[in-house]
């Protein structure tokens, strides 16, 4: 049996998003499909599309478990890349995780982060978001 792999998606990500059959959203737009016609186990987790690294990691990690006993393979897009490195680093993952392949993951940060967080907060919209229910640590955890 083959290692599976796991296709860890960013912000704003939704693993896939179906109403009624419909599907609204699809993250890899048919990579796993194609991936699984291909002979290749794929794991798709869907953890929030707006959190902190910690707490998408630990979801990230609780999937895996849930879904395979043994090792896996990491594909891992933009903010899912920071949430597997901390899973791997943080969560007890480093035996279970064979390779981490991230792709535009922004592993220093991200300038723009850095200019939206301080375009939002001079008119306040961070503060608002800080009020609802959003958890803004995701953005935090963006910021050079």
């Amino acid at each position: 049996m083959k290692t599976p792999i796991v296709l860890a998606h960013g912000m704003l990500g939704l693993a896939q998003a179906f109403i009624q059959g419909l599907k609204l959203a699809d993250y890899f737009k048919g990579i796993p499909e194609w991936m699984r016609e291909n002979g290749c186990e794929v794991i798709t987790p869907q953890v929030e599309g707006i959190g902190a690294n910690e707490t998408r990691a630990e979801n990230l990690k609780n999937q895996i478990n849930e879904a395979t006993n043994g090792p896996v393979h990491i594909i891992a897009h933009s903010q899912g890349g920071l949430d597997s490195r901390h899973m791997i680093t943080h969560l007890g993952m480093a035996e279970k995780v064979r390779t981490l392949t991230t792709i535009a993951t922004p592993h220093r940060g991200s300038p723009i982060a850095d200019w939206a967080i301080s375009k939002t907060q001079q008119v306040g919209v961070f503060k608002i978001l800080e009020w609802s229910t959003m958890d803004t640590q995701a953005f935090k955890d963006l910021r050079t």
